[in-house]
């Protein structure tokens, strides 16, 4: 891990920093402008006048940084009513509907869960269409796996090939890490207008159902069929 820090603020050097340790060496790094961490008073009236901020800057840097390599930093509380009474020691208090987001256990997240998001980016320049892929593998839904794919330019739906692909990896980096296939997915898929729905339903969503289905995962599963909820 390396924190760089610079006077020169041209982008040129930002993305030669970048491309030499993220793609060449794999080094996790943090790019901070030097005048950014200086003390120095920015603006005199209003709110925050006149107030050194370079204090503030560093901990939003140091927290990236930290992101970057692992931590996490914040979560959000996700109980039902029964689990949020067991938390408080059983004692018989009303709760607190803030944290209320599985209202009348709709929702069982106390099984083994993945979330899945999908995108795809059309970049003319480079005349490709890139599959952004990620994830989760954990009981608080903070840690994910990504994945990266491309494919035609212009294309927004993906080949049976390659989300059966994408899925089955993920599949297989959860069961690594938890000793269990999930027993729910969860899927979020963005940028789909309404005359693709059909295609990605017929395409993308099969692809997925393809991968739970599996021989491997279902020796593995106990023939136990994967829940999966796609939403667009």
């Amino acid at each position: 891990p390396s924190i760089c820090g610079s006077d020169d603020d041209r982008q040129q050097v930002y993305a030669a920093v970048k491309a030499l340790c993220n793609v060449r060496t794999g080094t996790v790094t943090q790019c901070i402008r030097a005048q950014t961490i200086m003390p120095q008073s920015r603006g005199g009236g209003g709110r925050g006048g006149g107030r050194d901020k370079s204090g503030a800057s560093m901990k939003g840097a140091w927290r990236q940084f930290c992101i970057k390599l692992g931590v996490i930093p914040w979560k959000v509380v996700i109980a039902n009513i029964d689990d949020q009474q067991q938390q408080r020691g059983g004692q018989q208090c009303a709760p607190n509907p803030k944290f209320n987001y599985l209202p009348d256990g709709a929702i069982n997240l106390n099984v083994p869960t993945m979330v899945i998001g999908i995108d795809v980016n059309h970049n003319r320049r480079r005349g490709k269409s890139t599959i952004g892929f990620i994830a989760t593998y954990d009981r608080d839904f903070c840690r994910v796996s990504s994945q990266v794919d491309q494919q035609r330019m212009g294309r927004e739906v993906c080949c049976i090939e390659k989300m059966h692909e994408l899925a089955a990896n993920a599949l297989e980096y959860f069961y690594s890490v938890n000793g269990v296939y999930p027993v729910q997915i969860f899927v979020y898929r963005d940028g789909v207008s309404i005359a693709e729905l059909s295609a990605v339903a017929t395409k993308e969503l099969n692809a997925i159902r393809e991968a739970c289905a599996t021989p491997r995962v279902q020796q593995r599963n106990g023939g136990q069929r994967i829940k999966i909820e796609f939403m667009v």
